[in-house]
């Protein structure tokens, strides 16, 4: 895995970098997030949500129809849930939402 390989997205709250997600595309309509992180002070769900809600389904830099990741503890994996996120095997998926192709197999 190269950094060149990547898609990133930079979150600014009040014009202060508080989030950067690093995603490496599987295939044309999924992509894994690679890195998460938020600055300690900006850790609640506002970020994740502008990105998941705002960015994937409005911007063509990303046009996913699935979004996944891996739990790295319990705590995160709660937060996962939290933002709707559904658990599959390893991974925990985010259907984009009003994308066709974003269900999730039975």
């Amino acid at each position: 895995l190269q950094l060149k390989d990547l898609k990133y997205c930079l979150i600014l709250r009040n014009m202060i970098p508080v989030s950067i997600i690093l995603l490496q595309e599987h295939g044309s309509d999924e992509a894994e997030i690679v890195v998460d992180y938020a600055t300690p002070s900006y850790r609640d769900l506002r970020n994740a949500q502008f990105f998941l809600h705002e960015i994937i389904p409005l911007s063509e830099e990303f046009p996913y129809s699935r979004i996944k990741t891996k739990a790295h503890n319990p705590k995160h994996e709660r937060f996962l849930k939290k933002l709707g996120y559904q658990e599959q095997g390893e991974y925990f998926i985010w259907p984009v939402p009003g994308n066709t192709k974003n269900l999730l197999p039975s």
